[in-house]
């Protein structure tokens, strides 16, 4: 009845203002996020200061529209970037990546899995220091799969899909040989106790 009421009031006004609702939801304690269309027009202002829990699954465009979520409260973030979008844009994906993952206290939960973005993934923008899961399921070089591991001082657990080559040459087995060199050479500094690699073939 709100929103029809709401509706009534903005009747004949320009379609690109008449359905953009304002909603101020203080006692949110969870908040799912699913299947929700990137061009969807919602204003979140000051969206709970209580939150606890925060699950996402969607696209880049989509997970920017919830800018205005408050996460210094949270307890568990569980986010999926599963689908490619028109709309995607990297800069406000660091953004708002680093504000879900970089908070001062700790998160009981701090998952991420990046399926399918739009844009090349760049470890050295990421601040994802409350990071404790992440899949990657794009393909991921070895070289920027090593900055970004020692970007994540929280991270447990590993999955990385199509670990790729750098030169287009490389065989199968050369490539997946020269990484694991590189990554036995490093000084085991991070907390991960579970890696699982997959090799693009």
């Amino acid at each position: 009845d709100a929103v029809n009421s709401y509706d009534n009031l903005w009747f004949g006004q320009p379609a690109d203002t008449r359905r953009v609702y304002t909603l101020n939801l203080p006692c949110v304690e969870s908040i799912n996020v699913r299947a929700c269309p990137p061009n969807l027009k919602l204003v979140q202002p000051d969206y709970s200061t209580s939150l606890k829990s925060f699950v996402f699954e969607g696209s880049v465009a989509t997970l920017v529209k919830c800018c205005h979520v408050q996460f210094g409260s949270a307890q568990n973030i569980d986010a999926r970037i599963s689908v490619k979008s028109e709309f995607d844009d990297e800069v406000p994906f660091y953004e708002m990546t680093n504000k879900m993952f970089n908070n001062e206290a700790p998160l009981n939960t701090a998952r991420l899995t990046i399926g399918s973005v739009g844009f090349e993934l760049r470890p050295l923008r990421t601040e994802w220091t409350q990071l404790k899961s992440l899949t990657l399921e794009l393909p991921i070089e070895f070289k920027p799969l090593l900055q970004l591991i020692y970007r994540l001082p929280n991270l447990v657990d590993l999955t990385v899909r199509n670990l790729e080559s750098a030169t287009p040459n490389d065989s199968f087995r050369e490539t997946r040989n020269h990484g694991l060199r590189v990554i036995l050479q490093r000084p085991l500094t991070t907390k991960i106790e579970r890696l699982e690699l997959g090799f693009k073939e």
